[in-house]
């Protein structure tokens, strides 16, 4: 029975891999031959599955892969807790389930500070940030919510320079990532104790 839980746990970790490939390939605009075919026949579906829901669209992006590979990454985790301990607790269920949702969390709030971080260098090496396309213009389109939000909070509707907003959001999703993750392994050290 083992055996079987570990090649289960190896065919998500392929799909997974092949998902993956599949998402950074649809970044490469016209970018079509059989392996990309083949390769959308067999991700699409699911990938599909969870874009549907529009939960994690953030303006132009779409996050929902993440939560997608996170689903097969716990597939693959619990499979092989099986496989090579025999049993699975509800405790050891539960914290995979914790470190799984907080890795989807800190995988967006990554991608969010990249792009914060971009649009500020940007910003104080160029007058003209926008270079008369239309990149920066979506740039900002899927960060200022957040910008505005966090400026918000902390500023209370005085006027500040954008410049300024851009470095306190990132500065606060830094934050929020690594007390976060500090949290979170106290949680989860926690939930991994609970006699289930």
């Amino acid at each position: 029975m083992n055996s079987i839980f570990y090649i289960i746990g190896n065919v998500f970790m392929v799909y997974s891999l092949l998902c993956s490939v599949r998402i950074i390939l649809t970044w490469i605009p016209g970018f079509y031959n059989g392996f990309t075919v083949f390769l959308s026949k067999i991700c699409d579906p699911y990938l599909n599955y969870f874009s549907r829901s529009g939960l994690l669209r953030f303006g132009a992006i779409d996050f929902s892969p993440i939560l997608a590979l996170s689903v097969l990454t716990f597939g693959s985790t619990i499979c092989n807790s099986l496989a090579t301990a025999g049993r699975l607790t509800v405790a050891s269920v539960l914290a995979i389930i914790i470190r799984m949702a907080w890795n989807v969390v800190t995988s967006i709030i990554s991608v969010l500070i990249i792009f914060l971080i971009i649009r500020l260098v940007v910003l104080f090496l160029q007058k003209n940030s926008y270079n008369g396309s239309n990149f920066w213009r979506q740039i900002d389109y899927i960060i200022n919510p957040i910008v505005y939000k966090i400026a918000s909070t902390f500023f209370k509707g005085r006027m500040i320079p954008y410049k300024t907003m851009l470095l306190v959001s990132i500065l606060v999703l830094v934050c929020i990532s690594f007390f976060g993750n500090l949290v979170m392994g106290f949680i989860v050290g926690l939930v991994s104790k609970i006699p289930l």
